[in-house]
């Protein structure tokens, strides 16, 4: 719902995307209850009826080459090169011989990750949205860049998804001149920043998480809130059981059952994943410690010896390592206090 003054919806009343702006002014002034010329009209219709997504305003936009269907054609054509000839058998033996290979990976994942935040701004602007704030914070431990893409809400589903999908393609535009280099250079680094920037699209595609995945499922059902559906659309393949939550129950019959395998893939998915998590926590803790120890002895080498740019390196690894080893330790105690709290909150019905 959208609040505007008598002028204004007089004005979004009279517009039928053929009436030139002299003729509705016209109309207009008969109508409200000050005189309106040409020039007002177009100043209404493109300073305040365009951004609330009335209107589309009156300044025609620019041709538009297809440049997306070129990058694309290019992308998959070079990777597919690269991935045909190249080797990937020994990705630690070939960047163990760079001191500086690790941190040089880094670098790209965030430079990735920065700009996949300019495709999601890129994607809405495109579908006439107005991309807001870019920016960094602290999800749970791990830094991670944002966008605020709130204004694409009111775009039309195919808009939305363009947003949606925007970040993954703009990383999938970072591996044209990866595989440039590598093709250049001969240096494994390359790939290998080409191999990572694939993985952060396989994840940022995975429907379980509050990631892109997740919003694309969101928008092509067009459920805004999928978590909030999790529980009554397993509920509801319980025997003799029905969900009764309204969210669920009213939607249509194939939404209801694509969120439904969505519920059941994000069930399966978490149990695995803690499943993995609790078996593989005592081999995880072994090699975090061996590695912490050996990147903190390396580093304080390294600062001793002046080697000032290695040193450098190896405390931004360590940092690295840090910060996943946080997370996973954040991540069990939080599971564990819901776990610890369900039973004690249902108290003798349910005894722990």
């Amino acid at each position: 719902m959208v609040v505007l003054s008598e002028t204004l919806f007089r004005l979004a009343e009279l517009i039928d995307g053929g009436t030139d702006a002299a003729v509705l002014a016209e109309r207009l002034s008969a109508v409200v209850p000050r005189r309106i010329d040409a020039d007002g009209v177009h100043y209404l219709i493109d300073s305040k009826l365009a951004p609330l997504g009335i209107t589309a305003g009156t300044t025609a936009a620019p041709p538009r080459p297809p440049v997306a269907i070129l990058a694309l054609s290019g992308i998959l054509a070079s990777n597919i090169g690269l991935f045909a000839t190249a080797d990937f058998s020994s990705p630690v033996g070939e960047l163990v011989g760079q001191p500086l290979g690790i941190l040089t990976l880094g670098i790209i994942v965030l430079l990735s990750a920065l700009f996949h935040e300019f495709g999601h701004a890129a994607g809405g602007a495109y579908g006439g949205a107005r991309p807001g704030a870019i920016g960094a914070g602290i999800f749970v431990v791990w830094p991670a860049f944002f966008s605020d893409i709130t204004d694409s809400y009111r775009l039309s589903r195919a808009g939305r998804v363009r947003t949606d999908l925007g970040g993954i393609y703009f990383n999938l535009l970072l591996t044209l001149p990866l595989t440039g280099l590598y093709a250049v250079t001969g240096n494994p680094l390359w790939k290998w920043g080409v191999v990572a920037l694939f993985l952060i699209v396989f994840q940022q595609l995975l429907p379980f998480l509050r990631l892109d995945g997740y919003y694309l499922v969101s928008d092509l059902t067009g459920v805004p809130d999928l978590f909030g559906n999790l529980r009554p659309a397993l509920k509801n393949l319980l025997p003799g059981r029905r969900a009764t939550n309204p969210s669920f129950a009213g939607l249509r019959p194939g939404v209801r059952a694509a969120v439904t395998v969505w519920a059941l893939g994000t069930a399966a998915f978490a149990g695995w994943f803690g499943c993995v998590m609790v078996l593989e926590l005592p081999r995880f803790a072994a090699g975090a410690g061996s590695l912490l120890v050996s990147l903190a002895s390396s580093t304080v080498s390294d600062f001793f010896g002046r080697r000032h740019l290695l040193a450098g390196a190896g405390l931004v690894q360590l940092l690295l390592v840090a910060i996943q080893v946080a997370g996973v330790v954040v991540v069990l105690q939080r599971l564990a206090q819901r776990w610890i709290r369900l039973p004690i909150r249902r108290g003798a019905e349910r005894p722990i």
